[in-house]
């Protein structure tokens, strides 16, 4: 007799961006690059999850996976996450959001989803103001998928850098590079950073001449680069079934006697103060990201965000 596998037990469910962010990268350079994404209220969470076993064989092993697409079958990842449980909006805390991936390969999933190929431009899964895209490893020449900033957010940054400068807002300008000097640091967020502090070097030599420095401007050693970012063990993973009998509340204090959030040079996150430019660097809500990528599987434009 088949042994019945109780699927809120084995399911992982992700509380932090961050975590979430890190498994949909692993999934995608994994070859899991179609996806769709949708909210499951709490009294669906079994009969849902029920249904992606049945349907999409979510709990399959290394080597069930490896069989099926020996065969030209397509594998499936669920990804479980709930952004606002550090937040006060109580009834959002209750809800699931998922992203079902796909590889490629035959499969119902391509038939009954609303799905979206994550290698084609528009099509890409974005998180906050991060999307996803290719680029070229140096070292083996493969296609890889990495975050980038999405370009209306480098463009804001751009533009409140050229702004602080040539109005000679050093203020602004500290803070604008204190900001960004925390973004996350994937591969290619690094190199947008690079080009950004390329942007604000030339505009600092054009306004006060070769002698100038940017570090001379806002009185402070600038960073060179971002350091790729690091996976810190403040975050908080539980099953469904924990989620479902409420043990979120005591998995938080456990995480939060181990360590604090820090960013990259050792600094709290929390203490990141807004920018305050002329021209305000654009930033979503903690639950946008969720609506943004929402608006892109159903074929709205991404600014109707709901």
């Amino acid at each position: 007799m088949a042994r019945i596998i109780d699927p809120t037990k084995q399911i992982p469910i992700f509380s932090t961006q961050l975590k979430t962010m890190e498994m949909i990268m692993d999934y995608v350079n994994s070859g899991y690059i179609y996806w769709t994404i949708g909210e499951i209220k709490p009294e669906e969470i079994k009969e849902k999850l029920n249904y992606f076993v049945q349907h999409y064989s979510i709990l399959d092993s290394k080597d069930q996976r490896y069989y099926k697409k020996k065969n030209g079958k397509a594998n499936h990842q669920l990804i479980l996450f709930n952004p606002f449980f550090g937040s006060n909006a109580t009834e959002e805390k209750k809800k699931l959001w998922y992203i079902l991936m796909a590889t490629d390969g035959e499969s119902i999933f391509f038939k009954a989803e609303n799905f979206r190929n994550t290698s084609k431009k528009g099509q890409r899964i974005s998180f906050l103001n991060y999307e996803f895209a290719e680029y070229t490893d140096k070292i083996n020449q493969k296609q890889r998928y990495s975050w980038r900033l999405i370009d209306k957010q480098f463009n804001e940054y751009k533009d409140c850098i050229v702004d602080a400068i040539r109005h000679a807002h050093h203020n602004n300008l500290k803070m604008i590079l204190f900001e960004i000097a925390r973004l996350r640091g994937y591969h290619l967020v690094c190199q947008q950073y690079l080009e950004l502090m390329s942007i604000a070097r030339k505009e600092v030599t054009k306004k006060h001449g070769r002698a100038a420095n940017l570090e001379g401007l806002v009185n402070e050693k600038v960073k060179a680069k971002i350091s790729y970012v690091r996976f810190s063990s403040d975050i908080i993973d539980l099953t469904v079934g924990e989620f479902l009998r409420g043990k979120l509340k005591e998995k938080k204090e456990k995480a939060s006697k181990k360590c604090q959030p820090t960013s990259v040079d050792g600094a709290s996150q929390q203490s990141i103060p807004p920018c305050s430019c002329s021209r305000p660097v654009a930033a979503l809500p903690a639950s946008s990201f969720v609506r943004l990528a929402i608006t892109r599987v159903s074929g709205m434009g991404a600014d109707r965000v709901p």
